[in-house]
Order: structure tokens, then sequence, then C-alpha cells
């Protein structure tokens, strides 16, 4: 007699890792296979991918997306899908409204940084699939929206306030970093002219990095700067060891910030330093890490270590109460201008054409200089 065919059954990514965080804790194969009737061999594939999986569900940060997307597969554009995506997170914690043809717009544009040289329209289609792949959906807006995430900050700064008292937590035991893209070579977008003058355009250079400054509350201890460039060891750091470079200095293929990056900054730079300085302070070593609420991120459970913890704002509150917001990452950029400009003025008047002296600064001479805009 032939055995019951069984019922297909397809499992959310969130199930699935749910699957495989029920077996790290010891329960029978067997067992879960026949209670959501998937077979053994099924679950034994979803092990094999545990580690793509678990990357997948922390990155897309969107409980809409992960209940109803099933399969890992990436998208043709991942890297314009990626930047999309940022660019969104970033948006709408600012509490920014982002329509249909906006969207569509910042694609095209995008697509032109990041997958130079093939034709790409954002279709309708384009659109839907990204908005599906991430959880995105369109609501109407209201007049309440930003006395909300006012008392949103509100209600944070309160529960936030109450964090540090149960601790006991002095302003320098509580930490604060946040990320910026630094286009380091990018010169002035505007020029004085004379009335009659007529003003040739330029060719904009887009080399970037992201820069993630870290300091605690009364400014006694500022972390190494974070930088993140696209290459693991670029031209400009031949015969250099990366460790006597006075940043935390890491690469990654965008030179975006990503969830291993920063769990790995947090373990091997921000938890040793900090033990480092309250030691020496003769303070408990203890201590908070204020983070916005990036998708970049890990979650508040992956970021402890003993007495040293994060916790996150709430979304769209970032420019409201975030500290390195509050004129501090703009006071950096505004450094790093100003130094840059002066340097290559300085190559000009030394006879070289200031394009030529432009285009000669490296990653090596921004990190330098951007570590000298931290510095008061």
């Amino acid at each position: 007699m032939l055995g019951v065919k069984r019922k297909h059954v397809t499992l959310s990514l969130n199930e699935k890792l749910a699957v495989l965080q029920r077996l790290d804790k010891g329960e029978s194969l067997q067992k879960i296979a026949k209670e959501l009737n998937v077979g053994v061999t099924t679950i034994k594939d979803w092990r094999k991918n545990w580690k793509d999986i678990e990357s997948y569900t922390v990155a897309i940060d969107s409980e809409n997306a992960l209940k109803n997307r099933k399969t890992l597969r990436k998208p043709k554009l991942e890297l314009l899908d990626n930047a999309l995506w940022m660019w969104f997170c970033q948006e709408r914690r600012k509490g920014t409204p982002i329509s249909g043809p906006i969207i569509k717009e910042k694609a095209i544009a995008l697509h032109k940084k990041v997958e130079a040289g093939s034709e790409f329209a954002a279709s309708e289609g384009w659109i839907d699939r990204w908005k599906t792949r991430h959880g995105v959906r369109f609501v109407s807006i209201s007049g309440e929206k930003l006395s909300a995430d006012a008392e949103a900050a509100k209600e944070f700064s309160v529960k936030f306030q109450e964090i540090v008292e149960e601790n006991e937590l002095l302003p320098c035991q509580v930490y604060n970093i946040d990320e910026t893209v630094l286009n380091y070579k990018m010169l002035p977008n505007k020029t004085l002219a004379a009335s009659n003058e007529t003003v040739a355009g330029t060719k904009l250079i887009k080399d970037r990095l992201t820069i993630a400054p870290c300091s605690n509350g009364d400014g006694s201890h500022k972390l190494s700067l974070f930088v993140i460039g696209k290459y693991k060891k670029p031209r400009a750091f031949k015969n250099i060891n990366l460790s006597s470079l006075p940043v935390y200095f890491r690469n990654q293929k965008s030179a975006w910030m990503d969830y291993h990056l920063f769990k790995s900054w947090f373990f091997d730079e921000f938890v040793p330093s900090v033990e480092k300085d309250l030691k020496q302070k003769k303070l408990p070593v203890r201590a908070l890490l204020l983070l916005d609420n990036a998708p970049s991120y890990p979650s508040e459970e992956d970021l402890v270590k003993g007495d040293i913890k994060a916790i996150f704002l709430p979304p769209n509150v970032t420019s409201l109460i975030q500290p390195m917001d509050q004129g501090v990452i703009e006071c950096i950029k505004r450094r790093y201008r100003r130094k840059y400009i002066s340097s290559i003025l300085e190559k000009s008047e030394e006879g070289c054409n200031i394009f030529e002296a432009m285009k000669s600064l490296n990653i090596k001479d921004a990190i330098y200089t951007s570590m000298g805009a931290t510095e008061i």
C-alpha cells in the first residue's frame, strides 16, 4: 500500500529560524519535523544554511518582510537593492515621507552610482518586488506624525533616565556612536563668480568612506574613529600595518556598515576600550551604548558583555535626541572639509593644478584628516 502523500508545507524565514533555534536548544529533529509536517531532510537543509538564514533575517530588520519571505534568493541587482533599503531606513528614521515616485527616482540615481554601465528603468514591477522583499507598505500620513515622534522621544528620555539611575551610571559610562558617509574628495558644489562669467561644470569625484565617531557623555573618553572603506588593503596602505593606523579600520564592498562589522567592533574594540577606561577611573565596569534604530546593527541581545550593554532609540527620533546628531557629526565633517580644502590650496600655491591636487588625495590622507577633525 502506497503511503499517504504529505501535504507540501512552506515556512517563512522567520519560522525556519525559530526551528533552528529549537534544534540548538536540543529538541529532537524528528519531533519538530512531525509537528510541522515537513521532511527531516528539509530541516537538515535549513540547518546547512543556518548562517545564511540568520544573517538574512538580521539584515532585513523588517518583521513584515520576514513573515512573508520564504527563500534566500538574492535580487539580481543586490548592491542597488541594499543601497536603496539603507537610504529608505535612514529617511524614515528622520520621519521623511516617501512616495512611489520618490523611491523610483532614488533607485535610478543610486543605480548610476553602484551599478554603472547597465540599463535600469526602475519599473513598477522592480519597485513592487523591492517593497515585498523588505516588507515596505504605503500608508497615509497625517499631521499627528511629527508630534507623535516628539512624544516618543519624550517617553524614551524618561525611560532612559530611569535605566541610568537604576544602574547608577555616570555620564562617563554612557556612550553613543553614529555613522555618516564622508565623500572625502568632494569639493564645494557652489562657487562665487562674476556676473558676466560663464561657469564650467566639474565632474564629481565620489570616493567615500563611512565614519562612525563614538564618545561617552562627558567627553572624557573618545574611542578611535571607526572607518569603513571598500578595500581591505588599498594601495595607499602599502607597507603599512593596519593596526598602526590612528583609527579602527575595516572594509566592506560598498564601504557601508553591516551587522558583522558592527558586532566585531563592539566586542573587539568598544568593550575592551571601555573596560580599560573605567578601570583607570576606578569605576565599576558598567556602561551603556546608545544606538539609533539602524538595520545594520545587531539586536540588543547580541550586544552584551557583562554589564556593558546597548540600547536602541525608538524609530524616527534620531534627529531629536541622538547625541551625535546634535551637531557633533556635522562639526566633524565641516572640520574635515576645512582641512581638506586648506591642503588643496597649499598644493595649488606650489604650482599644482587644483583638480590634480584633489585627485592625489588618497584614503590614507583622508583617514588622518578625518581623525584630526575629531580632535578638539
